[in-house]
């Protein structure tokens, strides 16, 4: 654990960061803000739909590892009581569904970076948002070395991850130490796919429109 002057956190959204009028992106941006304005160092870990964003991202964990081969700390120095840093970890790209609809996917590299960056960065709390497999999310529920927290927003069935990839989701919840519900029908829709102690935290704007939901394919996601 980090020194009682505050945390050192990240924030894990499996949206693109581009989407600035995402529910759960607003919920991270200013949960994250508000952590940051009380001195904890903050992370903000998503993907993008900018090619560039996700090379500056992999140029600055470059740079802060040569800074300090070890890697520890290097993404949090400079972020003590200021703004989160945000993180590209990779790519989003639109692929065509089973379903008609587009579904959104991570290059295949985007596991490699996340092990990376969290193998390497010293952190109390990873706070991973929506941590369906495949996504973002639980693919960085995998790599955490920290104390892990999942938020749950929508009360959306997702059947590929309730049915098909049922225990390989379980698997991966099983590492988390805390579970939070923005809703309490999030909270009895969770527990009953995937029992659990769910806190309720009532959150209205951190809960997605049926519609930003998707089980769609991560490629390469490794979780």
């Amino acid at each position: 654990m980090s020194a009682p002057h505050g945390f050192s956190i990240a924030h894990v959204s499996p949206y693109p960061w581009e989407a600035l009028e995402n529910p759960v992106n607003v919920y991270v941006r200013e949960l994250a803000g508000a952590l940051s304005r009380r001195g904890h160092r903050v992370l903000i870990l998503a993907p993008s739909r900018s090619a560039e964003r996700v090379r500056e991202s992999r140029r600055e964990l470059r740079a802060a590892r040569s800074r300090n081969p070890s890697g520890a700390g290097s993404l949090l120095e400079g972020v003590d009581g200021g703004e989160p840093r945000v993180i590209a970890i990779g790519e989003v790209l639109d692929v065509p569904s089973s379903t008609g609809r587009r579904a959104r996917a991570l290059p295949v590299d985007v596991a490699r970076m996340l092990e990376e960056l969290l193998g390497v960065t010293p952190l109390d709390f990873v706070h991973v948002h929506e941590p369906f497999a495949p996504s973002a999310s639980s693919t960085a529920l995998r790599y955490s070395r920290g104390l892990n927290v999942g938020s749950f927003h929508a009360p959306t069935e997702r059947l590929l991850s309730t049915t098909v990839a049922r225990r390989f989701v379980e698997s991966f919840f099983g590492r988390l130490d805390a579970r939070i519900a923005s809703s309490r029908e999030t909270a009895q829709l969770m527990g009953r796919h995937f029992p659990g102690e769910y806190r309720v935290i009532d959150a209205p704007a951190a809960r997605p429109e049926p519609e930003l939901e998707s089980d769609g394919p991560v490629l390469g996601g490794g979780g």
